[in-house]
Protein backbone atom coordinates (compact mmCIF):
# COMPACT_ATOMS: atom_id res chain seq x y z
CA UNK A 1 0.00 0.00 0.00
CA UNK A 2 1.78 3.63 -1.05
CA UNK A 3 2.10 6.79 1.25
CA UNK A 4 -1.43 8.32 -0.13
CA UNK A 5 -3.55 4.94 0.88
CA UNK A 6 -1.91 5.15 4.98
CA UNK A 7 -2.91 9.11 4.59
CA UNK A 8 -6.26 8.38 4.05
CA UNK A 9 -6.06 5.98 6.69
CA UNK A 10 -5.19 8.62 9.35
CA UNK A 11 -8.61 9.80 9.80
CA UNK A 12 -9.99 6.38 11.27
CA UNK A 13 -6.53 5.73 13.37
CA UNK A 14 -7.59 9.33 15.10
CA UNK A 15 -11.46 7.73 15.39
CA UNK A 16 -10.14 4.90 17.60
CA UNK A 17 -9.41 7.24 20.47
CA UNK A 18 -13.10 8.88 20.09
CA UNK A 19 -15.57 6.05 22.36
CA UNK A 20 -18.04 8.36 23.91
CA UNK A 21 -17.81 9.15 27.44
CA UNK A 22 -16.57 6.55 30.49
CA UNK A 23 -18.89 5.25 33.18
CA UNK A 24 -22.14 6.32 30.83
CA UNK A 25 -25.59 6.37 32.59
CA UNK A 26 -26.41 3.51 30.66
CA UNK A 27 -23.93 1.48 32.11
CA UNK A 28 -22.49 0.61 28.46
CA UNK A 29 -19.06 2.60 28.46
CA UNK A 30 -16.00 0.80 28.10
CA UNK A 31 -15.44 0.54 31.71
CA UNK A 32 -18.63 -0.76 32.45
CA UNK A 33 -19.06 -4.06 33.84
CA UNK A 34 -17.73 -5.11 37.64
CA UNK A 35 -13.94 -3.77 36.82
CA UNK A 36 -15.91 -0.55 37.56
CA UNK A 37 -15.07 -0.10 40.83
CA UNK A 38 -14.51 3.45 42.60
CA UNK A 39 -10.86 3.20 44.49
CA UNK A 40 -8.75 6.48 45.51
CA UNK A 41 -10.29 10.24 44.89
CA UNK A 42 -8.46 11.64 41.84
CA UNK A 43 -8.80 15.46 40.51
CA UNK A 44 -7.98 17.82 37.98
CA UNK A 45 -4.82 16.03 35.65
CA UNK A 46 -3.14 16.52 32.68
CA UNK A 47 -3.72 13.51 30.35
CA UNK A 48 -0.41 11.12 31.05
CA UNK A 49 1.56 10.17 27.96
CA UNK A 50 3.93 7.45 27.72
CA UNK A 51 7.40 8.52 29.07
CA UNK A 52 10.39 6.65 26.32
CA UNK A 53 11.10 4.28 29.14
CA UNK A 54 7.47 3.56 30.17
CA UNK A 55 6.48 2.46 25.83
CA UNK A 56 9.50 0.39 25.49
CA UNK A 57 8.65 -1.78 28.97
CA UNK A 58 5.15 -1.74 27.49
CA UNK A 59 5.69 -2.92 24.37
CA UNK A 60 7.66 -5.23 25.50
CA UNK A 61 5.19 -6.57 27.73
CA UNK A 62 2.44 -6.53 25.36
CA UNK A 63 4.02 -7.87 22.33
CA UNK A 64 7.16 -9.84 23.96
CA UNK A 65 9.51 -7.63 21.26
CA UNK A 66 12.75 -7.26 21.32
CA UNK A 67 12.58 -4.29 19.07
CA UNK A 68 13.18 -0.97 20.83
CA UNK A 69 12.03 1.86 18.68
CA UNK A 70 11.59 4.16 21.96
CA UNK A 71 15.55 4.27 21.70
CA UNK A 72 15.17 6.89 18.34
CA UNK A 73 12.49 8.93 20.40
CA UNK A 74 13.44 12.53 21.60
CA UNK A 75 14.22 12.96 25.67
CA UNK A 76 11.83 13.25 27.23
CA UNK A 77 11.48 16.48 28.82
CA UNK A 78 12.19 16.87 32.24
CA UNK A 79 10.40 18.78 35.65
CA UNK A 80 11.29 18.90 39.41
CA UNK A 81 14.01 16.35 38.30
CA UNK A 82 11.65 13.69 37.21
CA UNK A 83 10.84 12.60 32.92
CA UNK A 84 7.39 11.27 33.77
CA UNK A 85 5.75 14.73 34.58
CA UNK A 86 2.18 14.54 32.48
CA UNK A 87 2.17 18.26 32.30
CA UNK A 88 5.07 18.78 30.42
CA UNK A 89 5.55 15.34 28.52
CA UNK A 90 3.99 16.86 24.77
CA UNK A 91 3.54 15.35 21.33
CA UNK A 92 5.57 17.19 19.06
CA UNK A 93 5.23 16.40 14.95
CA UNK A 94 8.87 14.70 15.26
CA UNK A 95 7.68 12.39 18.15
CA UNK A 96 4.28 11.46 15.99
CA UNK A 97 6.17 10.87 12.93
CA UNK A 98 8.48 8.27 14.71
CA UNK A 99 5.25 6.86 17.17
CA UNK A 100 3.72 5.85 13.35
CA UNK A 101 7.15 4.13 12.64
CA UNK A 102 7.48 2.22 15.23
CA UNK A 103 3.73 1.03 15.08
CA UNK A 104 4.82 0.17 11.56
CA UNK A 105 8.12 -1.84 12.79
CA UNK A 106 6.11 -3.07 15.67
CA UNK A 107 3.36 -4.72 13.78
CA UNK A 108 5.56 -6.50 11.31
CA UNK A 109 8.12 -7.78 13.13
CA UNK A 110 4.41 -9.73 15.32
CA UNK A 111 3.30 -10.97 11.97
CA UNK A 112 6.98 -12.19 11.04
CA UNK A 113 8.59 -13.89 13.69
CA UNK A 114 7.60 -16.10 15.93
CA UNK A 115 5.76 -13.74 18.78
CA UNK A 116 2.57 -14.04 15.63
CA UNK A 117 1.32 -17.32 17.46
CA UNK A 118 0.44 -15.55 20.85
CA UNK A 119 -1.23 -12.41 19.04
CA UNK A 120 -3.29 -14.01 15.98
CA UNK A 121 -4.10 -17.32 18.20
CA UNK A 122 -6.86 -18.39 15.14
CA UNK A 123 -7.56 -18.04 12.04
CA UNK A 124 -7.94 -14.70 10.85
CA UNK A 125 -9.54 -15.82 7.54
CA UNK A 126 -12.90 -15.63 9.93
CA UNK A 127 -14.10 -12.66 10.96
CA UNK A 128 -15.43 -14.02 14.58
CA UNK A 129 -11.47 -14.40 14.78
CA UNK A 130 -10.28 -11.47 14.26
CA UNK A 131 -12.71 -10.03 16.20
CA UNK A 132 -11.25 -11.57 19.14
CA UNK A 133 -7.67 -11.42 18.53
CA UNK A 134 -8.61 -7.71 18.08
CA UNK A 135 -9.96 -7.14 21.40
CA UNK A 136 -7.52 -9.08 23.10
CA UNK A 137 -4.77 -7.36 22.07
CA UNK A 138 -6.83 -3.93 22.19
CA UNK A 139 -7.53 -4.58 26.25
CA UNK A 140 -4.60 -5.08 26.72
CA UNK A 141 -2.98 -2.76 24.93
CA UNK A 142 -5.59 -0.11 26.28
CA UNK A 143 -5.20 -1.16 29.84
CA UNK A 144 -9.22 -1.58 30.17
CA UNK A 145 -11.30 -3.76 28.02
CA UNK A 146 -12.05 -2.54 24.35
CA UNK A 147 -15.49 -1.90 23.18
CA UNK A 148 -17.25 -3.31 20.95
CA UNK A 149 -17.55 -0.27 18.95
CA UNK A 150 -13.82 -0.03 18.86
CA UNK A 151 -13.36 -3.35 17.81
CA UNK A 152 -15.69 -3.07 15.06
CA UNK A 153 -13.93 0.12 14.14
CA UNK A 154 -10.65 -2.06 13.81
CA UNK A 155 -12.48 -4.57 11.74
CA UNK A 156 -12.85 -1.82 9.66
CA UNK A 157 -9.09 -0.74 9.50
CA UNK A 158 -8.41 -4.78 8.30
CA UNK A 159 -11.20 -3.81 5.67
CA UNK A 160 -9.92 -0.97 4.48
CA UNK A 161 -6.56 -2.45 3.37
CA UNK A 162 -8.78 -5.44 1.62
CA UNK A 163 -10.32 -2.68 -0.30
CA UNK A 164 -6.72 -1.54 -1.49
CA UNK A 165 -6.17 -4.91 -2.92
CA UNK A 166 -4.34 -5.92 -0.09
CA UNK A 167 -4.35 -9.19 1.57
CA UNK A 168 -5.33 -10.77 4.80
CA UNK A 169 -1.43 -10.09 6.42
CA UNK A 170 -1.85 -6.08 5.58
CA UNK A 171 -5.26 -5.74 7.42
CA UNK A 172 -3.63 -7.11 9.95
CA UNK A 173 -0.51 -5.39 10.29
CA UNK A 174 -2.77 -2.13 9.87
CA UNK A 175 -5.17 -2.84 12.64
CA UNK A 176 -2.52 -3.40 14.84
CA UNK A 177 -0.46 -0.30 14.03
CA UNK A 178 -4.34 1.49 14.59
CA UNK A 179 -4.26 -0.16 18.15
CA UNK A 180 -0.30 0.71 18.60
CA UNK A 181 -1.11 4.04 17.32
CA UNK A 182 -4.50 5.34 19.45
CA UNK A 183 -4.41 7.61 21.87
CA UNK A 184 -5.41 5.12 24.66
CA UNK A 185 -1.89 3.43 24.28
CA UNK A 186 0.50 6.38 23.99
CA UNK A 187 -1.43 7.98 26.67
CA UNK A 188 -2.70 6.95 29.69
CA UNK A 189 -6.28 8.32 29.77
CA UNK A 190 -8.30 8.47 33.19
CA UNK A 191 -11.61 10.58 31.80
CA UNK A 192 -14.40 11.92 33.64
CA UNK A 193 -17.85 12.13 32.60
CA UNK A 194 -18.44 15.29 34.16
CA UNK A 195 -14.96 16.74 32.49
CA UNK A 196 -16.47 20.20 33.87
CA UNK A 197 -16.70 19.40 37.40
CA UNK A 198 -13.95 20.81 39.95
CA UNK A 199 -15.10 17.82 42.65
CA UNK A 200 -12.77 14.47 42.94
CA UNK A 201 -13.39 11.69 41.35
CA UNK A 202 -13.44 7.96 42.27
CA UNK A 203 -10.60 5.79 40.37
CA UNK A 204 -11.98 2.85 38.97
CA UNK A 205 -10.31 -0.57 38.78
CA UNK A 206 -8.55 -0.12 35.56
CA UNK A 207 -6.88 3.18 36.29
CA UNK A 208 -5.96 1.95 39.31
CA UNK A 209 -4.24 -1.11 38.33
CA UNK A 210 -2.47 1.26 35.56
CA UNK A 211 -1.31 3.31 38.18
CA UNK A 212 0.03 0.92 40.22
CA UNK A 213 1.81 -1.16 37.66
CA UNK A 214 3.56 2.11 35.83
CA UNK A 215 4.83 3.61 39.03
CA UNK A 216 6.20 -0.08 40.29
CA UNK A 217 7.16 -1.32 36.73
CA UNK A 218 7.20 1.36 34.58
CA UNK A 219 5.34 -0.83 32.79
CA UNK A 220 1.73 -2.18 31.68
CA UNK A 221 -0.85 -4.76 34.10
CA UNK A 222 0.10 -8.19 34.18
CA UNK A 223 -2.38 -10.55 33.18
CA UNK A 224 -3.00 -11.08 37.39
CA UNK A 225 -3.48 -7.19 37.56
CA UNK A 226 -6.02 -7.41 35.10
CA UNK A 227 -7.68 -9.89 36.70
CA UNK A 228 -8.15 -8.24 40.25
CA UNK A 229 -9.02 -5.49 38.21
CA UNK A 230 -11.90 -7.20 35.85
CA UNK A 231 -13.15 -8.74 39.24
CA UNK A 232 -13.10 -5.95 41.21
CA UNK A 233 -11.19 -7.41 44.11
CA UNK A 234 -8.45 -4.22 43.52
CA UNK A 235 -10.69 -1.94 45.82
CA UNK A 236 -10.22 -3.85 48.77
CA UNK A 237 -7.35 -2.63 51.03
CA UNK A 238 -6.05 -6.21 51.61
CA UNK A 239 -6.23 -7.24 47.72
CA UNK A 240 -4.43 -3.51 47.23
CA UNK A 241 -1.82 -4.49 49.34
CA UNK A 242 -1.48 -8.28 48.17
CA UNK A 243 -0.97 -7.22 44.89
CA UNK A 244 2.25 -4.45 45.52
CA UNK A 245 3.89 -6.94 47.55
CA UNK A 246 3.47 -9.76 44.77
CA UNK A 247 4.85 -6.42 42.43
CA UNK A 248 7.70 -5.74 44.30
CA UNK A 249 9.11 -9.20 44.38
CA UNK A 250 8.94 -9.35 40.55
CA UNK A 251 11.88 -8.47 38.80
CA UNK A 252 10.06 -5.80 36.75
CA UNK A 253 10.22 -3.64 40.15
CA UNK A 254 13.82 -2.98 38.95
CA UNK A 255 12.44 -0.25 37.32
CA UNK A 256 11.21 1.96 40.33
CA UNK A 257 14.84 1.80 41.73
CA UNK A 258 16.44 2.88 38.14
CA UNK A 259 13.69 5.18 37.34
CA UNK A 260 12.01 6.68 40.66
CA UNK A 261 15.33 6.68 42.73
CA UNK A 262 17.60 7.17 39.92
CA UNK A 263 15.69 10.38 39.77
CA UNK A 264 14.82 11.23 43.18
CA UNK A 265 18.06 10.63 44.58
CA UNK A 266 19.78 11.86 41.69
CA UNK A 267 21.86 9.05 40.66
CA UNK A 268 21.45 9.77 36.85
CA UNK A 269 22.93 12.87 37.12
CA UNK A 270 26.52 11.37 37.99
CA UNK A 271 26.80 10.65 34.43
CA UNK A 272 27.29 14.07 33.43
CA UNK A 273 29.02 14.94 36.90
CA UNK A 274 32.63 16.69 36.34
CA UNK A 275 34.12 16.91 39.86
CA UNK A 276 36.67 19.01 41.04
CA UNK A 277 39.81 16.90 40.11
CA UNK A 278 42.48 18.50 42.20
CA UNK A 279 40.53 17.77 45.78
CA UNK A 280 39.52 13.69 44.01
CA UNK A 281 41.99 12.76 41.84
CA UNK A 282 41.02 9.10 41.94
CA UNK A 283 38.08 10.17 40.48
CA UNK A 284 36.91 7.65 37.46
CA UNK A 285 34.27 5.84 35.26
CA UNK A 286 34.75 2.98 37.37
CA UNK A 287 34.19 4.97 40.67
CA UNK A 288 31.38 6.60 39.30
CA UNK A 289 29.20 3.53 38.23
CA UNK A 290 29.71 1.88 41.85
CA UNK A 291 29.00 5.12 43.10
CA UNK A 292 25.60 5.18 41.11
CA UNK A 293 25.42 1.07 41.75
CA UNK A 294 25.91 1.45 45.99
CA UNK A 295 22.83 4.09 45.80
CA UNK A 296 20.66 1.87 43.83
CA UNK A 297 21.67 -1.28 45.75
CA UNK A 298 20.77 0.79 49.06
CA UNK A 299 17.44 1.83 47.88
CA UNK A 300 16.44 -1.49 46.36
CA UNK A 301 17.51 -3.44 49.92
CA UNK A 302 15.33 -1.01 51.64
CA UNK A 303 12.20 -1.22 49.12
CA UNK A 304 12.89 -5.39 49.24
CA UNK A 305 14.81 -5.74 52.58
CA UNK A 306 12.42 -8.18 54.88
CA UNK A 307 14.51 -9.49 58.35
CA UNK A 308 12.27 -12.53 58.12
CA UNK A 309 13.60 -13.49 54.71
CA UNK A 310 15.02 -16.56 53.71
CA UNK A 311 18.12 -15.36 52.53
CA UNK A 312 21.34 -18.08 52.85
CA UNK A 313 24.59 -17.38 53.97
CA UNK A 314 27.10 -19.96 52.42
CA UNK A 315 30.00 -18.09 52.63
CA UNK A 316 29.48 -18.43 56.32
CA UNK A 317 28.58 -22.43 56.30
CA UNK A 318 24.97 -21.58 56.70
CA UNK A 319 23.53 -22.65 53.29
CA UNK A 320 20.33 -23.03 55.06
CA UNK A 321 17.97 -19.84 55.12
CA UNK A 322 17.90 -17.11 57.90
CA UNK A 323 14.50 -17.17 58.44
CA UNK A 324 14.27 -21.10 59.19
CA UNK A 325 17.45 -20.49 61.39
CA UNK A 326 15.41 -18.01 63.24
CA UNK A 327 12.53 -20.72 64.28
CA UNK A 328 15.24 -21.95 66.10
CA UNK A 329 13.16 -24.27 68.02
CA UNK A 330 16.12 -24.91 70.79
CA UNK A 331 17.85 -26.81 68.13
CA UNK A 332 22.18 -26.29 68.79
CA UNK A 333 22.63 -26.03 65.26
CA UNK A 334 19.88 -23.28 64.77
CA UNK A 335 21.42 -21.44 67.20
CA UNK A 336 25.07 -21.84 66.09
CA UNK A 337 24.32 -20.83 62.42
CA UNK A 338 22.13 -17.59 63.98
CA UNK A 339 24.91 -16.75 65.70
CA UNK A 340 27.46 -16.61 62.62
CA UNK A 341 25.05 -14.19 60.53
CA UNK A 342 24.26 -12.28 62.98
CA UNK A 343 28.24 -11.74 64.30
CA UNK A 344 28.83 -11.04 60.81
CA UNK A 345 26.21 -8.79 59.98
CA UNK A 346 27.17 -6.37 63.43
CA UNK A 347 30.70 -6.84 62.33
CA UNK A 348 29.42 -5.46 58.30
CA UNK A 349 28.05 -2.56 61.20
CA UNK A 350 31.56 -2.31 63.13
CA UNK A 351 33.05 -1.47 59.66
CA UNK A 352 30.89 1.31 58.11
CA UNK A 353 30.94 2.78 62.06
CA UNK A 354 34.55 3.14 61.68
CA UNK A 355 35.00 4.19 58.06
CA UNK A 356 32.39 6.95 59.06
CA UNK A 357 34.01 7.80 62.30
CA UNK A 358 37.36 8.59 59.85
CA UNK A 359 35.54 10.93 57.70
CA UNK A 360 36.26 14.73 59.10
CA UNK A 361 32.88 16.84 58.68
CA UNK A 362 32.87 20.04 59.98
CA UNK A 363 34.30 20.53 63.75
CA UNK A 364 33.98 16.42 63.88
CA UNK A 365 33.26 13.62 61.98
CA UNK A 366 31.09 12.12 59.36
CA UNK A 367 29.79 9.66 62.58
CA UNK A 368 29.43 12.50 64.74
CA UNK A 369 26.90 14.03 62.64
CA UNK A 370 24.68 10.98 61.72
CA UNK A 371 22.39 8.62 63.25
CA UNK A 372 22.78 5.38 61.92
CA UNK A 373 20.16 2.79 63.25
CA UNK A 374 20.22 -0.86 63.36
CA UNK A 375 18.08 -3.30 64.79
CA UNK A 376 16.57 -6.87 64.55
CA UNK A 377 12.83 -6.64 64.41
CA UNK A 378 11.63 -9.74 67.13
CA UNK A 379 13.05 -10.47 70.05
CA UNK A 380 12.36 -14.17 69.84
CA UNK A 381 11.95 -15.96 66.50
CA UNK A 382 10.07 -19.00 68.03
CA UNK A 383 7.30 -16.65 69.51
CA UNK A 384 7.53 -13.94 67.14
CA UNK A 385 7.72 -11.40 69.73
CA UNK A 386 8.16 -8.29 68.87
CA UNK A 387 9.00 -6.56 72.26
CA UNK A 388 12.24 -5.61 73.89
CA UNK A 389 14.02 -5.42 70.69
CA UNK A 390 17.80 -4.70 70.69
CA UNK A 391 18.33 -1.69 68.65
CA UNK A 392 21.69 0.21 68.23
CA UNK A 393 21.66 4.01 68.03
CA UNK A 394 25.07 4.78 66.70
CA UNK A 395 26.66 8.70 66.19
CA UNK A 396 25.64 11.77 68.13
CA UNK A 397 23.37 13.79 65.04
CA UNK A 398 25.01 17.36 66.08
CA UNK A 399 25.39 16.25 69.70
CA UNK A 400 21.48 15.06 69.77
CA UNK A 401 22.04 12.23 71.89
CA UNK A 402 24.53 11.11 75.27
CA UNK A 403 26.52 8.60 73.18
CA UNK A 404 28.16 5.32 75.06
CA UNK A 405 25.10 3.86 77.23
CA UNK A 406 22.68 1.26 77.34
CA UNK A 407 18.71 2.32 78.23
CA UNK A 408 16.86 -0.20 78.95
CA UNK A 409 13.00 1.08 77.96
CA UNK A 410 11.53 -2.24 78.95
CA UNK A 411 12.72 -2.90 82.72
CA UNK A 412 9.22 -4.41 83.83
CA UNK A 413 9.19 -7.44 81.67
CA UNK A 414 5.41 -7.70 82.49
CA UNK A 415 4.44 -4.34 80.79
CA UNK A 416 5.21 -3.32 77.36
CA UNK A 417 7.47 -0.47 76.99
CA UNK A 418 7.58 2.26 74.05
CA UNK A 419 6.70 1.47 70.76
CA UNK A 420 9.97 2.11 68.16
CA UNK A 421 8.15 4.48 66.90
CA UNK A 422 8.67 6.83 69.29
CA UNK A 423 12.33 6.35 68.61
CA UNK A 424 11.63 7.20 65.05
CA UNK A 425 10.03 10.47 65.97
CA UNK A 426 12.92 11.08 68.17
CA UNK A 427 15.60 10.57 65.16
CA UNK A 428 13.29 12.70 63.61
CA UNK A 429 13.70 15.74 65.46
CA UNK A 430 17.13 15.29 65.83
CA UNK A 431 16.80 16.09 62.09
CA UNK A 432 15.24 19.15 62.62
CA UNK A 433 11.47 17.62 61.73
CA UNK A 434 9.01 18.32 63.99
CA UNK A 435 6.28 15.67 64.03
CA UNK A 436 3.73 15.05 66.73
CA UNK A 437 2.75 11.57 65.43
CA UNK A 438 4.28 8.95 62.90
CA UNK A 439 2.77 5.19 62.22
CA UNK A 440 -0.13 4.51 63.90
CA UNK A 441 0.88 3.86 67.37
CA UNK A 442 2.93 6.47 68.54
CA UNK A 443 3.15 7.75 72.22
CA UNK A 444 5.67 10.67 71.49
CA UNK A 445 9.19 11.13 71.51
CA UNK A 446 11.32 9.15 73.32
CA UNK A 447 13.35 10.24 76.45
CA UNK A 448 16.48 9.76 77.97
CA UNK A 449 18.33 9.90 74.59
CA UNK A 450 19.83 13.53 75.02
Amino acid sequence: MDGKAWLRLLPLLVMLGCDGVIGSSDGQGPFAGPGGGDVGAVGADVIHRLNQTEYRNTTRDLLGTQLDPAANFPADDVSFGFDNISQVLSVSPLLFELYEQAAQELAGEVLSTGIRDSIVFCDPNLASCRSDVFRELASRAWRRPASEAEVTRLQSLFDVALKEGEGVEEGLELAIRGILLSPHFIYRPELDDDPRSAQPRMLNDYELASRLSYFLWSSMPDETLFEAAANGSLRGETELRAQVDRMLTDPKAQALVDNFAGQWLRIRSLADHVPDYASLPEWDGALRDAMGQEAKLFFGEFLRGNAGSNRSYPFLGASGGHHEYSHHQNDPGNFAANQTIDTWEVEQLSYLLQRMNEVPEGTGTLLQHSQVFFSSEIEDGNAHRHRNLPIILAGSCHGAYTTGRHIDYEPNKSVNGPPIANLFLSMMAAMGVNQSSFGDNSTGPLGQLA
